[in-house]
């Protein structure tokens, strides 16, 4: 029970951190004045089909997190959360379709970094607030604040995001007593969920 409930509360943990990051992509990144169109790095159409993306993740996402929330708000032995990721199918394999984008998106996004590098520590820290002020985006990691990412790194974060939510089920899964509710829904729960990844992973190396 104890174990179960913790798994449940660092997957919402992580959620509201992702969510958040998903918000800043959306909100910064659609915008006519991203650093993404400044100087003509990208036309509107070609960073509409960079980021546009991130509008309809960010809201599903949060209906998913407010399940979510609401599950571990509540939380009894009797929880279950299988059924949460069982409902959410739909939600996931649009990461498929977005790891067939997954490598375009990165490209143009090299391909703006390598034009405007003097100006990218800047305009990228005004994503997030202040930053280290180095330029190294390794020493922004997206487990502690996502504001911080960089550009390449809020593009990354979906193709993460299903790998951890596996990670999550088969934990709960480990943990789940046989005899409890959630235990077959868990079963269904990872098995479509590992499908889901590796097909979203071959889209990515496609």
């Amino acid at each position: 029970g104890l174990v179960r409930r913790k798994i449940a509360a660092d997957l919402l943990r992580t959620e509201e951190l992702y969510v958040a990051a998903l918000e800043a992509c959306k909100t910064h990144l659609s915008r006519p004045q991203a650093p993404v169109l400044d100087g003509g790095a990208l036309s509107e159409d070609q960073a509409a089909g960079v980021f546009t993306t991130f509008a309809f993740l960010h809201y599903h996402q949060k209906r998913f997190r407010d399940a979510l929330r609401e599950k571990v708000a509540q939380w009894s032995d009797a929880t279950t959360l299988g059924d949460l990721f069982l409902d959410s199918q739909r939600l996931f394999h649009y990461y498929v379709r977005y790891g067939e984008t997954y490598a375009d998106a990165l490209a143009r996004l090299h391909t703006i970094i390598s034009l405007r590098r003097p100006l990218q520590d800047a305009r990228l820290r005004q994503l997030g607030g202040s930053g280290n002020g180095t330029g190294d985006s390794g020493n922004n990691s997206t487990g502690d604040d996502p504001l911080d990412a960089t550009l390449e790194q809020y593009v990354v974060l979906p193709t993460q995001r299903l790998p951890q939510y596996l990670f999550a089920l088969m934990n709960l899964h480990k943990y789940t007593a046989k005899a409890h509710a959630d235990y077959m829904l868990l079963c269904r729960a990872v098995a479509d969920m590992r499908a889901t990844v590796e097909q979203a992973m071959r889209g990515a190396d496609a």
